[in-house]
């Protein structure tokens, strides 16, 4: 066996007297290409996504923006604001972001244009990074060009570049690339018995920073084991007499993982728990969803011919096969081993950084950090070169020409789709412009006193391939007014509300971009407020005056298990069912903002300890409300008295909307018809005898439809 001193550098520990043969991890000089491939991907990558600066601001970006421009206005505030909600319902430690925001609003304030130009700016920097990462892996030029021209042009970044709020995926991929190469260079710089303190430190400095952007960071400690995984390099440099393979791995590692756990006791600290989205904590992964939409996206953001890709994924499949025989063709295992180690590398990274996403609901921005992984795969399997030794055989020279091509047909689709998913992000842009111009239009703000509540019916979430105002309408609303007094709802329909009245205001948003003051909506909900001790008798069912008369209107009254039929006599209604009785009346017609209490005399027996809660739940018309489906107010629950004798009860249906994270959720709107009712009753209920049941309605003068 050699002596450690006398190894040489193709020598793996542990193998006794055998030698393996595996490639020195010195860099190959870097030719010609590589300033002008560097220069290359760059300006492809900032030309492809630089229309974006013609774009706006869009829902989470409303929510930055208010707390910047109203709330949070100075470097202290946005300094201490690391650990609290965002406003989105969620719990972020994302420092480097918010300070990222800050001097942006400081630069540009209210023109997107900077800020745009920004995301731009870092998505052709993450595009170098991978550059150089493909460069150091593959040990060429083309392997490094291929994959940031793969990263600059991929359509699923117009998500996380178009959209300013999508900045928190450049700045954690930034630092995470960097992260990595500083490490990579660092092992190779060891191997090579040159100084790399200063990388190791840098590779730290970059994690931190990285951790401070995003969440998906934390799974770089994983990504730098399995570099050392894919290159076999686990024994000591020579510089560590002392603990062999285990004591570089662990000198080079450990740092990451202690900055790991002292991050995640940070994140236990301020949330009470590792935070993220407050919806989605505890929800179980749903690793189908996850991988369908992540892969797919990945690998076919875009159609051919309606074959979903299938031609393409043909075509790179050939390619793979061309590959493993023009690099034992050209460069014999050293080739292939570099190419099968950046690919290799490649796969084991998209997995890596796609698991922290596996809780959360699947979007294209999750992926920007994971296809770094898919560019470097890519970049591997189709990098050309040519064959210089002599004797070789003509096919490497083939598979280059072929692979040209390659290379060339996706850049085109790439670019072609990236494009028009740019454009998209730009519409989405001028739509929520002009929404916001229109609405200011319509209601000035001379005509917005203080404390103003606004309801905007049908504001559109999503736009055609980009976002509009699935968050952040009522952020937006503030900013545009700059009144952190009012208060703005998104709703599906103009909600049934008691108070603040005098200060509320209706506006619906067509389709067509128009908008609409609903004055007759406020002026019917103050008449219904005024009217609420006044409520007039609309129906009343007197089952202890049942004559043939009656009959019909007694015999609207059924209970709905389609198995017990309930009776009328001795002068009550009497159900039947074997366990809860459920009663139901389907010939209700009142307009939902004119619903009033249903009274009811009732008598009933019960076992000790037995519930005694009665719901009472009113629903809509579906043909009417305008949907497929039928809606309900929430169960008005009363408890009654099961002692044999007669009692009444009145109850007011549960109506009225509540505000969840700022959303205003409500079952039944103002513009919807109710048409029946149904009563809910608990087993173990005996005797169960109903006299009499009144509905009563509010009087207003407005009918439906509301102007």
């Amino acid at each position: 066996m050699l002596h450690p001193a006398t190894q040489p550098e193709s020598f793996v520990p542990g193998s006794d007297s055998q030698i393996v043969k595996i490639p020195a991890l010195e860099a190959k000089p870097k030719g010609w290409a590589f300033w002008p491939g560097l220069f290359l991907v760059a300006l492809v990558a900032f030309l492809t996504y630089a229309p974006t600066r013609n774009g706006y601001f869009l829902a989470d970006d409303f929510v930055a923006l208010n707390q910047l421009a109203l709330k949070q206005t100075s470097f202290v505030d946005n300094l201490v604001w690391f650990g609290r909600d965002w406003g989105i319902g969620a719990n972020f430690y994302r420092p480097i972001v918010r300070l990222g925001y800050y001097f942006q609003y400081l630069f540009f304030g209210d023109n997107p244009v900077g800020w745009h130009l920004v995301s731009v700016g870092l998505h052709s920097c993450n595009a170098l990074l991978v550059f150089g990462l493909g460069y150091l892996l593959s040990k060429r030029v083309a392997g490094g060009i291929v994959a940031g021209l793969i990263f600059g042009l991929q359509p699923i970044h117009s998500e996380p570049v178009a959209w300013i709020s999508g900045q928190t995926d450049l700045w954690a991929t930034l630092f995470v690339l960097a992260a990595t190469l500083c490490f990579v260079l660092m092992r190779q710089n060891q191997e090579r018995e040159q100084g790399f303190t200063a990388l190791r430190v840098a590779a730290l400095v970059c994690f931190a920073l990285a951790l401070g952007s995003k969440e998906t960071a934390a799974a770089l400690p994983l990504a730098l084991l399995a570099y050392e995984l894919v290159t076999t390099r686990l024994r000591a440099g020579k510089k560590i007499r002392k603990g062999g393979s285990i004591t570089t791995l662990l000198i080079n590692h450990a740092p990451f993982w202690i900055m790991l756990g002292l991050y995640m006791i940070l994140r236990l600290l301020l949330f009470k728990g590792l935070g993220g989205y407050v919806t989605e904590a505890g929800q179980q992964p749903n690793l189908v969803l996850w991988g369908r939409s992540n892969l797919r996206w990945l690998l076919l953001p875009f159609s051919l011919g309606g074959t979903d890709g299938l031609t393409f994924i043909i075509i790179v499949g050939a390619f793979v096969v061309l590959t493993g025989v023009q690099e034992w063709e050209s460069g014999g295992w050293d080739g292939a081993f570099n190419t099968l180690r950046t690919a290799g590398y490649g796969l084991i990274w998209v997995l890596l950084f796609l698991l922290p996403a596996a809780l959360v609901q699947p979007a294209e921005r999750f992926t920007y950090l994971p296809s770094v992984g898919f560019a470097l795969f890519v970049g591997a399997i189709l990098a050309p070169f040519r064959a210089t030794s002599p004797g070789r055989p003509r096919l490497p020279n083939l598979a280059w020409c072929l692979r040209l091509v390659a290379i060339g047909a996706v850049a085109i689709i790439y670019l072609a789709t990236a494009s028009g998913r740019v454009q998209a992000w730009v519409k989405a842009g001028d739509t929520a412009y002009n929404l916001l111009q229109n609405t200011q239009a319509v209601i000035t703000k001379r005509n917005l006193p203080h404390y103003s509540y606004l309801y905007g019916e049908n504001v559109p979430a999503d736009a055609p391939g980009a976002y509009l105002f699935r968050t952040g309408y009522g952020e937006a609303i503030q900013w545009l007014y700059r009144d952190t007094t009012v208060t703005a709802f998104k709703v599906t329909k103009f909600p049934i509300i008691e108070d603040h009245l005098g200060q509320s205001i209706f506006l619906e948003y067509k389709s067509d971009g128009n908008i609409v003051n609903h004055l007759g909506v406020g002026a019917a909900l103050q008449e219904r407020a005024r009217n609420l001790k006044n409520q007039k008798s609309f129906q009343t069912w007197d089952f202890a005056v049942a004559n043939p008369q009656n009959m019909a209107l007694l015999a609207e009254w059924y209970e709905a298990d389609g198995v017990s039929q309930a009776e009328i006599r001795d002068g009550a209604l009497i159900p039947h069912a074997p366990a809860e009785t459920l009663l139901r009346n389907n010939n209700l017609a009142i307009p939902a903002f004119q619903l009033g209490a249903i009274e009811i005399t009732l008598k009933a027996e019960a076992q000790p300890n037995k519930s005694l809660a009665v719901h009472a739940i009113w629903q809509t018309n579906a043909a009417t409300n305008g949907t497929s489906q039928i809606l309900q107010t929430d169960p008005a629950t009363f408890q009654i008295v099961a002692d044999g004798h007669y009692h009444t009860y009145r109850i007011m249906p549960q109506i009225l909307p509540r505000n969840q994270n700022g959303q205003l959720t409500t079952n039944v709107s103002i513009e919807d018809e109710i048409v029946t009712v149904r009563l809910e009753f608990p087993a173990g209920l005996s005797n169960l005898q109903i006299q009499k049941i009144t509905q009563f309605q509010i009087p207003n003068s407005h009918a439906l439809p509301l102007n």
